[in-house]
């Protein structure tokens, strides 16, 4: 297996579950300044992070669930 390092972060303009994959070369000024224009990634690594993102919000729903009762 390959080790892939997954960053969890809002930003603005994109739904949740909506992934790009953003690669650290860009300066930290650079970073700020995010328009999207992201690499894309492997499509097997970013199915990964899409199943992952599946499951956080599965269980985020059954927590809240939980909570109502």
């Amino acid at each position: 297996g390959e080790l892939i390092e997954v960053k969890i972060v809002e930003e603005w303009g994109m739904a949740l579950g909506e992934d790009a994959c953003m690669f650290d070369e860009e300066t930290e000024s650079e970073a700020y300044h995010s328009d999207n224009e992201a690499e894309r990634c492997d499509p097997e690594a970013s199915h990964n992070v899409d199943m992952l993102v599946d499951k956080i919000e599965e269980d985020m729903e059954a927590e809240l669930e939980e909570e109502e009762v």
